[in-house]
């Protein structure tokens, strides 16, 4: 795998975009419009209803045979690159010895955990 995907509120903003686009193709044929789509989208997820905000209670996750508890998060991305989402890094700068930045070829998965919209916007953002 050379990818990614998310589960709970990436997924939920990523099939507003996908619709969005399948409605009027057209209208989709510039990076920029593009991202002004997933900035709209992403107001209205945040003034609007939270559908995601007991994701934590919904799933397990199991690293390695061993039950992680989570967070109160409301989103869940599995990947093998650097970033995902048009370019967003959840890492940032390498600081932490016993964390090292995540690649393609270590055969591992991170695992990132996003709190709410303004969180997952942050790192598509930057």
């Amino acid at each position: 795998m050379n990818n990614y995907f998310g589960l709970g509120l990436d997924a939920d903003l990523c099939l507003d975009f996908h619709n969005a686009r399948e409605e009027k193709p057209e209208k989709f044929n510039s990076r920029l419009h593009n991202k002004g789509v997933y900035v709209k989208v992403s107001l209205r997820k945040m003034l609007g209803r939270r559908m995601c905000k007991d994701l934590h209670k919904e799933i397990k996750l199991e690293v390695d045979g061993k039950h992680i508890e989570l967070p109160p998060i409301e989103g869940i991305i599995i990947l093998n690159i650097m970033s995902w989402g048009s370019g967003a890094n959840a890492w940032g700068p390498e600081k932490d010895e016993k964390f090292t930045k995540p690649n393609h070829w270590d055969g591992m998965l991170e695992v990132v955990g996003c709190k709410g919209w303004c969180t997952s916007g942050r790192f598509r953002v930057g």
